[in-house]
């Protein structure tokens, strides 16, 4: 069995682009349950650019402890499944209050 993720869980994604294979940073949004259960994980990609009201800065004290180099957004409206083979290595963890902000900000763009 190969490694095991977690929610918040800051990781690198192998991903192919038009320009050719790249690295992205993601975190994972979905629950150890779901984990657990299948190969597949949910993320929400992080990157330097804020795209939508709903997107979560990542900033100051909280970059080190994600294991991020500068200032991000936590695309909240960019979700993507991925297979956990996907995943170059976990690079940090999320805490907890910034990791429910991003939760927050997925909800607020679902349908209730």
């Amino acid at each position: 069995m190969g490694t095991s993720y977690k929610p918040a869980d800051i990781v690198l994604v192998a991903i192919n682009t038009k320009d050719g294979p790249k690295t992205r940073p993601a975190v994972i949004v979905s629950s150890t349950e779901f984990n657990e259960c299948r190969g597949d994980l949910v993320v929400a990609g992080i990157f330097g650019t804020k795209r939508n009201p709903f997107d979560v800065f990542v900033k100051g004290g909280e970059l080190q402890r994600c294991g991020l180099r500068k200032d991000s957004y936590v695309r909240t409206g960019q979700l993507a499944m991925i297979d956990n083979t996907d995943i170059e290595k976990r690079v940090g963890q999320m805490p907890g209050a910034l990791f429910r902000r991003v939760c927050d900000g997925i909800k607020q763009l679902l349908a209730t």
